[in-house]
């Protein structure tokens, strides 16, 4: 869970930069050097004796909402649908504003 809120704190500097290519270097760390960090800490963690019931109610980013995966994606993916459209939009009072009218 460190890494989301890593990827959060540096999403949210990113979100005020309001610059496309900071994506482009934010897709790049977390692409490369978090997913292989993930993937190391993911290996030692296989070897301890709790992994089986760790593994039941995570993914590798995000946790299972109430142990489901399907109920995990559909939420996450809904909130994820809501603040894209709220930033492409031009941030919360845009997006309220345009669902208003």
């Amino acid at each position: 869970m460190n890494y989301v809120g890593e990827m959060m704190l540096y999403a949210s500097f990113g979100v005020l930069c309001q610059r496309t290519e900071v994506w482009f270097i934010y897709a790049y760390v977390w692409g490369l050097i978090f997913s292989l960090r993930m993937m190391v800490k993911e290996y030692s963690l296989s070897k301890k004796v709790e992994w089986p019931a760790y593994k039941a109610k995570t993914w590798l980013l995000l946790p299972k909402l109430y142990g489901s995966a399907a109920l995990s994606f559909f939420v996450y993916t809904i909130a994820f649908l809501m603040f894209y459209h709220t930033y492409t939009h031009g941030g919360i009072e845009a997006t309220v504003k345009s669902l208003i009218k």
